[in-house]
């Protein structure tokens, strides 16, 4: 499609726009958006009956013995308005392919202090205490980062749960995950 490039872009620009943190990207392991994808990675757009992109997803590939064995979900888009469901929609068509391809794995992220219960590991029941009430905070949801519709669209999407922890070696647990947030951008 013409002018391809500029036309995921803008929708990107639009979709930065409506978001809580809009003024910077918020990153944790993961690279400025690009508009045009990257040789390995997988972009699947949905277009408008004009043919405007509209909502897209980009994936990762995730590799093992030097193959491709799935992909990650690295990027999602789509313009104000534009239901959540094409985002879901996509999911399932990206799927659906990976399948036929033979892929083992789609992963799509994480649903950050979704899941405060006890790990079996040695921890902090304040910090986990205080997870939590940052999952449950109106203010966190609606001001920093929206952790309960994140983990909700994880939830719609049917995808087995896999745990995922915060660990340190000494000091406070508090300002290691200030100096995480603070790395993500998130604050």
């Amino acid at each position: 499609m013409p002018g391809a490039a500029d036309a995921v872009a803008a929708l990107s620009a639009q979709w930065r726009c409506s978001r809580i943190v809009h003024r910077r990207e918020m990153a944790f392991m993961n690279r400025p958006f690009p508009a045009t994808p990257d040789p390995l990675m997988r972009r699947f757009v949905l277009l408008s009956p004009e043919g405007a992109p509209v909502s897209l997803l980009y994936f990762d590939p995730v590799f093992s013995g030097g193959k491709v064995i799935g992909y990650v979900a690295v990027f999602k888009r789509r313009l104000p308005g534009v239901t959540p469901h094409a985002e879901i929609g996509i999911t399932k068509h990206a799927v659906e392919i990976f399948k036929r391809e033979g892929r083992k794995v789609v992963l799509l992220s994480l649903a950050p202090f979704a899941d405060p219960r006890p790990s079996g590991f040695p921890e902090s029941a304040a910090f986990r205490w205080a997870m939590g009430q940052l999952y449950r905070s109106a203010a966190v949801n609606r001001r920093v980062f929206n952790v309960q519709g994140h983990a909700e669209q994880r939830r719609r999407l049917y995808g087995r749960t896999i745990p995922r922890y915060f660990a340190w070696g000494c000091g406070s647990p508090f300002l290691h995950l200030v100096s995480l947030l603070r790395l993500c951008k998130a604050i």
